[in-house]
């Protein structure tokens, strides 16, 4: 769970997921950054097809043990006891009410045993966009933008 927090929901338009971008920029906000939001009060059962999520514009057998990003290990390894994180009326290129920000794997094994809806933590537009880095010092040192 440590190696969690060294992780990143990036916001970019990506030719394979689409466009994920927050203010037209391409950005990233660092996992560790929501730790503080993740607190009990703010867990709550949602219907899982009111989430967007990477890759859920994708077909099956590039999602999944077939995942594009992993090649399945982390579907395989995806603990759905723990909840995701998703942010309420964040902008989305699926137009639906809560943005994936940590959990598509876990979302993808949900889907596929057959879950209709599970628990999430749930974290607010302003809270998500509080915890952009928008120095974009990391994006800019990989060269992508």
């Amino acid at each position: 769970m440590n190696q969690w927090f060294n992780s990143w929901h990036d916001c970019y338009d990506d030719f394979t997921y689409g466009n994920w971008q927050v203010n037209k920029k391409q950005e990233r906000l660092h996992l560790s950054t929501l730790k503080q939001y993740l607190k009990k009060r703010n867990l709550k059962v949602l219907k899982i097809k009111d989430i967007a999520y990477k890759g859920m514009n994708l077909r099956n057998d590039f999602i999944n043990e077939y995942c594009l990003c992993c090649n399945g290990t982390r579907y395989y390894e995806a603990n759905i006891n723990y909840p995701c994180i998703v942010a309420d009326n964040v902008v989305n290129p699926h137009n639906k009410k809560y943005r994936c920000v940590d959990g598509k794997h876990r979302l993808y094994k949900l889907k596929k045993l057959g879950y209709t809806e599970a628990t999430f933590f749930v974290i607010t537009k302003e809270q998500f966009l509080k915890s952009l880095d928008h120095s974009n010092s990391l994006i800019r040192s990989l060269g992508i933008i």
